[in-house]
């Protein structure tokens, strides 16, 4: 399996432990991350792999602000995080 599809998987199970489905006509707030991109990575080109990569949670990949476009804010639409302490990650990547 190559490294990129491992690591995607396992974004997606930990995402997924860390948060619970959100209905449609819920009034919680949906799941927010940030991810601040590496120097050789882009909002245009990373956008689409991000999106593509979480579809099952209903991304939506937005710049923090007009002014720093290199963190991207990652709204999951469908999800919510879980308010157990220990199911919430702190960090996503691969393991250290």
């Amino acid at each position: 399996m190559p490294n990129g599809v491992a690591n995607a998987q396992r974004l997606v199970a930990s995402i997924e432990a860390a948060t619970a489905m959100r209905e449609p006509t819920s009034d919680s707030r949906p799941a927010r991350f940030s991810v601040g991109l590496r120097p050789d990575q882009t909002l245009h080109h990373m956008t689409p792999i991000i999106v593509a990569t979480l579809a099952v949670f209903d991304p939506l990949v937005t710049p923090l602000s007009e002014l720093d476009d290199r963190t991207l804010v990652i709204t999951l639409r469908n999800r919510v995080f879980l308010q157990e302490p220990g199911a919430i990650p702190t960090r996503a990547g691969p393991p250290q």
